[in-house]
C-alpha cells in the first residue's frame, strides 16, 4: 500500500471511529449525533475516491455511486450541524426540503450508476452543491461566533469541521485544475479526519487536567465522590422540585446537599455534567410533560416554559431546541392530534410569533 493509500485509510478510519465514540458517549444529544453522521459520510466519501482511482469495473462503478450519494447529502448534513452546534437548529420541515431533494437524486441514479449504465452526476454540478452549502455553513457560524465562547464545542468544533471543508474544497480545486492529483480530495480530506480525531484527545485531555487541577485539594475521589453525585441528584429530583424556580442557585443546591459549592461542582463534573446541565435537563423534561398534556392545550407555550423553571422565553426555546431538535411549538403541534380544543393552531400561532 502507498503512502497515499495509507493517509486516506488512516483518515477515514480514525473519523469513523470518533462518530462511534461520539454516538455511544452522547447518543441523546442532536449536536452530537448530526457531526458523528458527518463524520460518518465523510468517510465513506474519501474511501470512495480512493477506491475509485485503484480499481476498475465493477468495483468503481459501485463506489462512485455511494461517493455521489454521500457528496449530495454531507452538504445539508454539514449545514444541519453547525446549525445545531451554533444554537439555532434548522426546523424539521426545513431540513426536509433542503436535503430531500438531493438525497432523492442520488437514489435515483444510484443503481444505474452502480451498475455502470448512466454515468456519474457531473464532478463540476456535486462540488458547486456541496461547496454552496460550505459556504452558507460558514455565513451560519460566523453570524452566530461573536456570541459563543472559545472554551466550548459550540465554537472550536465547527471550526475545525468548516476548516476541514475547506481543505477538501481545496483539494478539489487541485483535482480539476491538475488531474495527475486525483488523491488530492481524499488525501485533503483524511488529514482533516486526522486533525479532527487528535483535537477530540487534546480536548478530552484538556478537560481531564483542568477538572483534577480544580479539585486537587478537595479530598473527594472515587466511591465518595459517585456517593455525592448520587446524592446531589436526589436533591434535585425531590417531590418540591427546586429547579423550577428561576432563581435557583448551586449555592442552594450546596446547601440543600449539606457540602460547599465547589464539591457539588466537582462531584457533577467527574460525571461530565455540571449544574446547568442537570437544571436544564430538568426544566426542559418537565416543558416536554406540560406541552404534551392535553390539560395544556389551550395554555400558550411560553408560560409553560416559565413554570418550567426558564428564565426568559429566549432561553427556554434555546435550550429546548437544541435538546430535541424541535421549538417547543413544533413539539406540541407533532405530539398533540388536533381537536376541537384548537391546540394545533394555538402552536402553530406560537410557532410563527417564535420565528
Amino acid at each position: 500500500m502507498d503512502l497515499t493509500a495509507a493517509i486516506v485509510l488512516a483518515g477515514a478510519l480514525d473519523a469513523a471511529l470518533l462518530a462511534l465514540l461520539i454516538l455511544a458517549a452522547r447518543r441523546r444529544e442532536p449536536r452530537d449525533t448530526a457531526f458523528a453522521g458527518l463524520l460518518v459520510v465523510l468517510a465513506v466519501v474519501i474511501t470512495c475516491i480512493l477506491i475509485t482511482h485503484r480499481y476498475d469495473g465493477a468495483v468503481e462503478s459501485l463506489a462512485v455511486a455511494v461517493e455521489q450519494i454521500g457528496t449530495l447529502v454531507a452538504g445539508p448534513m454539514l449545514l444541519a450541524y453547525v446549525a445545531l452546534a451554533v444554537g439555532r437548529p434548522l426546523s424539521r420541515r426545513a431540513s426536509l426540503w433542503i436535503a430531500g431533494p438531493l438525497l432523492a437524486l442520488g437514489l435515483i441514479c444510484f443503481v444505474p450508476t452502480a451498475t455502470g449504465r448512466w454515468p456519474a452526476l457531473p464532478a463540476h454540478l456535486q462540488v458547486a452543491v456541496i461547496a454552496a452549502f460550505s459556504l452558507i455553513s460558514a455565513a451560519v457560524f460566523v453570524r452566530a461566533a461573536p456570541w459563543l465562547r472559545s472554551d466550548v464545542p459550540g465554537f472550536w468544533r465547527p471550526l475545525a469541521v468548516l476548516s476541514t471543508m475547506g481543505a477538501i474544497h481545496i483539494g478539489q480545486a487541485v483535482r480539476f485544475l491538475t488531474p495527475a492529483h486525483q488523491d488530492a480530495v481524499a488525501v485533503a480530506g483524511s488529514l482533516g479526519g486526522l486533525a479532527l480525531f487528535a483535537l477530540a484527545l487534546v480536548a478530552a485531555t484538556a478537560h481531564t487536567r483542568v477538572t483534577q487541577g480544580r479539585y486537587a485539594r478537595s479530598g473527594l475521589q472515587g466511591e465518595a465522590l459517585m456517593a455525592l453525585r448520587d446524592r446531589v441528584r436526589a436533591v434535585l429530583d425531590a417531590e418540591d422540585a427546586p429547579w423550577r424556580r428561576p432563581d435557583f442557585s448551586l449555592e442552594e443546591l450546596a446547601r440543600r446537599t449539606g457540602v460547599p459549592p465547589h464539591h457539588v461542582s466537582q462531584a457533577l463534573s467527574a460525571a461530565d455534567s455540571s449544574f446547568a446541565i442537570e437544571v436544564t435537563a430538568r426544566r426542559v423534561e418537565d416543558a416536554r410533560r406540560r406541552l404534551t398534556d392535553p390539560a395544556n392545550a389551550r395554555v400558550a407555550v411560553e408560560p409553560l416554559g416559565m413554570e418550567a423553571g426558564f428564565r426568559s422565553r429566549s432561553t427556554f426555546y434555546a435550550a429546548f431546541t437544541e435538546a430535541t431538535g424541535l421549538t417547543p411549538a413544533e413539539y406540541r403541534r407533532r405530539t398533540i392530534v388536533s381537536g376541537p380544543t384548537g391546540a394545533d393552531t394555538d402552536a402553530r400561532a406560537e410557532d410563527r410569533r417564535a420565528e
